[in-house]
């Protein structure tokens, strides 16, 4: 056999056992952490402010710590509460962000109307194309070659089990550093993504 397709091979499996590894590290913590999908999906918005993983993160528990305090149950329903009220746009300054994240959360509100997503812990159910496809709609979560939408379906796969969607992508990120290693997306199954993406995320912090 050729030694190159041994060697490929070999990383593959290490790669893929490297990145599975990685969840079940991690997983129980993230759930405990995030509570449910919505607040997953709320947390890729946020980081998409160009501020860093640490401001999405405190931004995300500022706006739990609001919603515990006006009486929501969920986040998801107390932006809903505050879209109701005329008051989203305050809230949307009041955090920080770009006024561009009003209708980034409106979206996300209606998705979740649809999908119940702060009320589960399991994705299994749903239609996983047709979940993609609306959450591409939702603004900010439309490009698929960039960070966010692949990083989130493949957190939702991970995290949530959600099924694999068909024309699932990996994010630039995770591409860029399967070509150092001199490997391809199509090296591997579209339902190995999420571990892939999950191992090359890992690599990318020790380098």
């Amino acid at each position: 056999m050729n030694t190159v397709k041994v060697d490929k091979e070999l990383l593959k499996k290490l790669i893929l056992k490297f990145g599975k590894a990685e969840v079940e590290r991690s997983e129980h913590i993230w759930r405990r952490l995030i509570e449910n999908p919505f607040n997953n999906i709320l947390l890729g918005a946020f980081s998409r402010g160009g501020r860093g993983d640490d401001y999405a993160f405190k931004s995300f528990y500022d706006i739990k710590f609001r919603a515990i305090k006006s009486g929501a149950l969920t986040i998801a329903e107390f932006i809903e509460k505050r879209i109701n009220q005329g008051t989203l746009n305050k809230l949307v300054k009041e955090l920080g962000f770009a006024q561009s994240l009003e209708k980034t959360l409106k979206g996300l509100v209606d998705l979740n109307r649809n999908y119940n997503l702060d009320k589960k812990t399991d994705l299994y159910d749903i239609d996983a194309d047709r979940f993609y496809n609306d959450l591409k709609g939702v603004e900010g979560f439309g490009d698929e070659e960039g960070t966010i939408l692949p990083w989130i379906i493949c957190d939702l796969i991970r995290l949530w089990n959600l099924r694999v969607p068909k024309d699932l992508k990996l994010s630039k990120n995770s591409k860029e550093m399967l070509e150092k290693l001199g490997l391809t997306p199509n090296d591997f199954d579209v339902k190995d993504y999420p571990y892939v993406d999950s191992a090359m995320f890992a690599l990318s912090k020790d380098c």
